[in-house]
């Protein structure tokens, strides 16, 4: 017989195979589920509402290495739901590109946070790191460390290593063209303060000139 959430992530791989990632999602988060969930301790919520204090997180895994696995399989797999749907352009009604891109992050951090220098997990998250529009140096750096970690824990993995090495080149080239602009600006200011210079002394001499011919007149 299958151990929980054992159906629901076959199911998931089922679904993201077919492309039906809203489906995926669904079975990958129910397989997570079986081990990890919310119970709520207040018999009134209904009347009361949903609060946080009356809330409480429940693990399921009890220390099992299998669990331990699935879980982190299906926090992989859910990243990857979210990751193509970003990349596809493709979100759910209601959703964008960036909340996905946001969703795989989380995703993978669960993932990391249960084995951390999962390989899978950590170059996801670099990617979602940095595929959006909106990312800069601080989401670079953070994916650099990402993939440092994955490329020490999978050698041989060369998405990894192909990543990694984009993005440090891509880094040392906005260095240069820091250093490359700040220079600029101050080779342009010592050539203003020449130039200045000059039309002073240019404009003191004819001022002395002036004076000097005045006196002769005199």
């Amino acid at each position: 017989p299958k151990g929980p959430g054992e159906e629901a992530k076959e199911q998931g791989n089922a679904h993201f195979k077919a492309k039906a990632y809203a489906e995926a999602v669904e079975q990958y988060e129910a397989a997570v589920g079986s081990f990890v969930y919310a119970k709520q301790l207040d018999p009134d919520w209904r009347k009361k509402g949903i609060r946080d204090e009356s809330i409480e997180w429940r693990d399921e895994r009890g220390g099992l290495a299998a669990a331990d696995e699935l879980v982190v399989s299906c926090y992989n797999n859910l990243a990857a739901c979210y990751l193509a749907r970003a990349a596809a352009g493709t979100p759910d009604p209601g959703g964008s590109v960036d909340g996905d891109y946001a969703l795989c992050v989380a995703a993978c951090t669960a993932a990391v946070e249960l084995q951390p220098g999962c390989a899978k997990a950590l170059f996801r998250r670099a990617r979602a790191l940095t595929e959006p529009l909106s990312s800069g140096p601080e989401q670079a750096a953070a994916a650099i460390r990402d993939l440092t970690t994955a490329a020490a824990s999978a050698p041989d993995d060369r998405e990894v290593r192909k990543l990694l090495t984009k993005l440090k080149r891509e880094r040392a080239a906005r260095k240069a063209e820091e250093k490359g602009q700040y220079a600029g600006l101050f080779n342009k200011g010592e050539i203003y303060d020449a130039d200045a210079l000059a039309r002073e002394a240019e404009e003191a001499a004819k001022a002395k000139e002036a004076s000097a011919k005045s006196e002769r007149r005199t």
